[in-house]
């Protein structure tokens, strides 16, 4: 099943809204269902909203040093930008929690802004690399979790 998105802002009014989906085709992929006397879809249906500058999609990669002493953390940073205006670039920061969910200090770990500007409708990058000194190390004793 191949997902669809779609723009509903200029048909959202103040308050509660209604949603309804009229389907022309189901496809045997889809679970049907019938309910007194009528076919009907179950398939899930999900409503989110977005600032119109937003993270889209972010990626993490950490390593050691080549002397096995201190973290490496490399962080690439997709940042959208769906609004109709070309905007300046976007910082981006980012911190480290401990296995409870506690922010471990008080300054970002690393911090850098998307590469130029974003075009309307379009993707900006920003690569985040920081040094982790002498972090807990997993292993299969210690797995530090």
């Amino acid at each position: 099943m191949t997902p669809a998105e779609f723009n509903l802002n200029s048909y959202l009014q103040k308050g509660e809204n209604q949603l309804s989906v009229e389907v022309y085709r189901l496809t045997a992929l889809i679970l049907k269902i019938r309910i007194c006397g009528v076919l009907a879809e179950y398939s899930e249906v999900y409503l989110c909203s977005t600032p119109k500058v937003y993270l889209l999609d972010f990626f993490v990669r950490a390593q050691l040093d080549d002397r096995y002493k201190d973290g490496l953390l490399y962080i690439t940073a997709k940042v959208r930008n769906s609004s109709t205006e070309n905007i300046k670039p976007v910082k981006i920061e980012a911190y480290l929690y401990d296995d409870k969910g506690i922010m471990i200090g008080n300054t970002p770990v690393a911090e850098s802004e998307t590469s130029s500007n974003i075009p309307s409708l379009m993707l900006g990058v920003a690569d985040l690399h920081a040094t982790i000194g002498n972090p807990q190390k997993w292993t299969a004793e210690t797995p530090n979790y």
